[in-house]
């Protein structure tokens, strides 16, 4: 009696989930997935990238951010799979792991491109490590609410930011 009660309850649940209707991803993702299908063309099939979201600026040292940064589940982040269906061969560090290495560089105190991260970002920051000491930073705004955004690239070496203008992308 007790099992056909459970198999009843499992059917239930079976049923319900398969009609529920499909995830709708909002306008704004659709902005971000937009910006990283253009960025993803500039890293190298083996690069690891490093991100942060809009979720938890990385410049924001306070422990409430910090927490709900390293619990985040990116994982559930439809940007995470278009950057492993591209780059299939690179390592993507994200919350505790990065949050770590950002610790360990002194990139988090030490920058201030993050710290200069508000409101009007649409996807904060990602960028790979392209040797030891020297990180490449991409950063996404977007402009006036618009589907317009500007990329700077910066470099992060010697302890010192600095932009790369050949790398600039004005879209």
């Amino acid at each position: 009696m007790r099992l056909k009660f459970i198999l009843i309850i499992f059917t239930a649940i079976a049923f319900f989930r398969c009609t529920l209707p499909p995830k709708v991803i909002p306008d704004e993702m659709q902005l971000k997935l937009k910006i990283i299908e253009n960025l993803t063309i500039s890293f190298h099939p083996t690069d690891t990238i490093f991100m942060a979201t809009d979720f938890a600026r990385c410049g924001n040292t306070d422990q409430e951010t910090i927490d709900r940064f390293l619990n985040f589940d990116f994982e559930d982040e439809p940007y995470i799979t278009i950057i492993q269906s591209k780059l299939p061969n690179s390592k993507i560090i994200y919350g505790k792991e990065m949050h770590q290495l950002f610790l360990d560089n002194e990139i988090m105190s030490d920058s201030g491109v993050f710290n200069r991260l508000d409101q009007k970002v649409i996807f904060s920051v990602f960028g790979r490590f392209l040797e030891k000491e020297k990180v490449e930073v991409i950063e996404s705004y977007a402009l006036n609410g618009t589907v317009n955004y500007i990329t700077q690239v910066y470099v992060y070496e010697n302890k010192k930011w600095s932009i790369d203008s050949n790398k600039i992308i004005d879209n």
